[in-house]
């Protein structure tokens, strides 16, 4: 699952270790993303760690529980109107320009 908010871009996915755990695993290309996710909302997230065998970035592991509260404190959350503009606010001018064939991506839904 892609997750792409105004703290960074994510993925979420269920490893075969996290079936056996109870976690899930949330990864991005950028340490500072996952750095402000869990200052934000997942501050019991084992330490980050760079993912050097694929081209990922970084990683962290967390209790699915905790990562359903997570996701609805974003929700619940929401304060803005124009995701781009929040985006651009929290992440600068640059980190809106690599993103923009993401954004255009979705508004062409």
């Amino acid at each position: 699952m892609w997750m792409v908010t105004p703290l960074g871009a994510f993925s979420i996915r269920c490893t075969p270790a996290d079936q056996r755990n109870g976690t899930l695993t949330i990864e991005s290309k950028v340490r500072s993303d996952l750095e402000a996710l869990v200052a934000a909302v997942l501050p019991s997230a084992c330490p980050i760690v760079e993912v050097l065998s694929k081209s990922r970035g970084y990683m962290i592991r967390c209790g699915r529980g905790e990562v359903g509260l997570a996701l609805a404190t974003l929700a619940m959350d929401l304060n803005y109107d124009n995701f781009v503009e929040k985006f651009t606010d929290q992440q600068g001018a640059s980190r809106t320009e690599v993103n923009q064939p993401l954004f255009q991506a979705i508004n062409a839904q």
